[in-house]
C-alpha cells in the first residue's frame, strides 16, 4: 500500500509542478512558454495521481464500487482535497489556455494548492498546517517551474 501511495504522491507532485510551475513561467518568465501541451500533461498527471491515491485507498479497504468512490470523494477530508485539487487544476488550465489576465489564474492555482495540501498530514493537522503546506507546495511549484522551463 505505501509504495503505491508514494507513487501516486509522486505523480501528483509532478503534475502540480508542471501545471503551477508552467503557469508561473508562462506569465512571469518566458511569455507563452512552455507550450500548452506541458500544462495539459501536468493536469493529466495531477488527475492520475489523485485517482490512483483514491482507488488504491478504497481497494485496500474493500470498497470497489462507484458509489463508494463518490461517497469517499464527497464525505472525507482526503477525498474532498483530491476533488478540490482536480477542480482547481481544470480551472487553472482553462485560465491559462484562455489567455486572459494573470489575475484569472490566481484563484484556481490557490484552489489546486489547497487541495493538494489537504492530502496526508496537511489535511489532518488543522487549517494552519494546511495553509503552510499550500504555501510550501506553491513555492516549490514556482521555483521548479522557474528553474526547469528555460532548459
Amino acid at each position: 500500500m505505501l509504495p503505491a501511495l508514494a507513487a501516486a504522491g509522486f505523480v501528483t507532485a509532478l503534475g502540480t509542478l508542471l501545471l503551477v510551475g508552467g503557469s508561473f513561467a508562462r506569465r512571469a518568465l518566458t511569455l507563452g512558454h512552455p507550450r500548452p501541451a506541458f500544462l495539459a500533461l501536468g493536469f493529466v498527471l495531477l488527475g492520475l495521481g489523485m485517482g490512483l491515491a483514491i482507488s488504491w485507498t478504497l481497494s485496500d479497504l474493500g470498497f470497489l464500487t462507484a458509489w463508494d468512490a463518490l461517497a469517499y470523494v464527497t464525505t472525507t477530508t482526503p477525498g474532498r482535497a483530491a476533488l478540490t485539487a482536480v477542480m482547481g487544476g481544470a480551472l487553472l488550465l482553462a485560465a491559462e489556455l484562455s489567455g486572459g489576465p494573470a489575475g484569472l489564474a490566481v484563484l484556481p492555482a490557490a484552489m489546486l494548492l489547497w487541495g493538494v495540501a489537504g492530502e496526508g498530514h496537511g489535511g489532518s493537522q488543522g487549517e494552519g498546517v494546511r495553509a503552510l503546506t499550500a504555501l510550501h507546495v506553491g513555492a516549490m511549484g514556482v521555483w521548479g517551474g522557474g528553474v526547469s522551463w528555460p532548459f
